[in-house]
C-alpha cells in the first residue's frame, strides 16, 4: 500500500509547533498525516495541524519531501511552511494533546524527526528550493 502524507512546519518567531509522535512516545514531529481522497496536500496539512494541535494555520510553500518505508506500507511525505492565524497559537501547548511550541534553541534537548528539522525551520522561515530528505527505511522500527 502507498500513502501520501502532508506535514506542516508551523513556525512563529523562533518557535516550531511539534506533537508527540504516535507510536514513538517521547519523540516529537511536526503535525501532519494522510491526504484524503479529493483533498490537496496543502489542504491536508492545514486540516492535520488543526486536528492534532487546535491551531489554525495558513499553509504556504512546499519546503521538503522524502520517501519512507514502513513494514505495512510506503509513504511519500511532503512538508509545507506554515504560520498560525488568529488566537489558535495560544491553544497549543496542552500536555493532554502532547503539543508544544518549541524554541529552535531547545531542539537539541528533544528526540525529534525528521533529523533535519532545523533546516526545515530555516526553509519555512526564509524560503528556498524544496529539500529532498532522502529515503528513510523504518521497516524494522516497531510502530508500538
Amino acid at each position: 500500500m502507498f500513502r501520501l502524507r502532508a506535514i506542516a512546519v508551523v513556525i512563529e518567531g523562533d518557535q516550531v509547533l511539534l506533537v508527540n509522535c504516535v507510536g514513538r512516545p517521547g519523540h516529537f514531529v511536526p503535525p501532519g498525516g494522510g491526504v484524503d481522497p479529493h483533498e490537496s496536500a496543502q489542504e491536508a496539512a492545514r486540516r492535520e495541524v488543526e486536528e492534532e494541535t487546535g491551531v489554525r494555520a495558513v499553509i504556504g510553500d512546499l519546503i521538503a519531501y522524502r520517501e519512507v518505508l514502513w513494514a505495512e506500507y510506503s509513504s511519500f511525505e511532503v512538508y509545507f511552511a506554515g504560520r498560525p492565524i488568529g488566537a489558535g497559537r495560544d491553544q497549543a501547548g496542552s500536555a493532554e494533546l502532547h503539543v508544544r511550541w518549541t524554541p529552535l534553541s531547545e531542539l537539541a534537548r528533544l528526540e525529534y524527526f525528521p533529523e533535519r528539522l532545523p533546516e526545515l525551520y530555516d526553509l519555512a522561515l526564509k524560503g528556498g528550493p524544496p529539500l529532498y530528505l532522502g529515503a528513510k527505511d523504518l521497516r524494522r522500527v516497531s510502530r508500538g
